[in-house]
């Protein structure tokens, strides 16, 4: 299971969770990659916060979103 560590989430909504990685992209040089995830019912995030976060693919193949699967312990305060 990938681990994306220092995830910022920057929107949430009633099913998705929003981020921004810092880490380099191919073909991107500002050093942030856009995430989106659809959110697992245990995961409790506000926008601004920075998360570790773990996550799967429903049916590999054939849903492109990922499902975010966030133990809450694992949420810290995002420095501005």
């Amino acid at each position: 299971m990938p681990t994306i560590d220092h995830c910022v989430v920057t929107a949430v909504d009633s099913r998705l969770v929003y981020g921004r990685v810092h880490e380099a992209a191919p073909g991107r040089d500002d050093g942030a990659t856009r995430v989106c995830f659809r959110r697992s019912d245990n995961v409790l995030v506000r926008e601004g916060e920075a998360i570790s976060i773990e996550y799967r693919y429903e049916r590999p193949g054939e849903d492109r979103l990922p499902t975010l699967l966030v133990d809450v312990t694992s949420v810290w305060s995002a420095v501005a």
